[in-house]
């Protein structure tokens, strides 16, 4: 069963995000930490989780399954383009590519981003 949140408050929504590892700031509209919070918490992508509202909790990085693209952000990046779409290249100047991961969408949301999806991989934008 899926959370409402939009009938949770500010401070509740803050707990929530603290509790499954994203730090949201409650000086932002209500729909924002909400909209931040469910790109964070979506629906497990490999399905092995042991929420019980089948988020995502990380086991996702421990399945079987492989991804062709990077598990973990680059460490070396930049973001660069429009100030309203700019995205995240990796150190050979290409578009950096991305798995849908804990580790990659903490990274994006660390860096004001958000991982957007392409064909097959996910690439960092803000």
């Amino acid at each position: 069963m899926a959370i409402d949140y939009s009938k949770l408050t500010k401070k509740k929504l803050e707990e929530l995000g603290r509790e499954n590892g994203i730090e949201l700031d409650r000086r932002k509209s209500k729909a924002v930490l909400i909209e931040e919070l469910e790109t964070y918490l979506k629906e497990c992508v490999c399905g092995k989780t042991e929420d019980p509202n089948g988020l995502c909790d990380g086991s996702h990085n421990k399945c079987e399954t492989e991804s062709a693209y990077p598990t973990t952000p680059p460490e070396k990046f930049a973001f660069r383009g429009a100030t309203d779409h700019c995205k995240c290249y990796d150190e050979n100047h290409q578009v950096a590519k991305f798995a849908d991961t804990a580790e990659n969408r903490k990274f994006a949301q660390y860096h004001s981003a958000q991982l957007v999806a392409e064909e097959d991989y996910f690439i960092a934008v803000r």
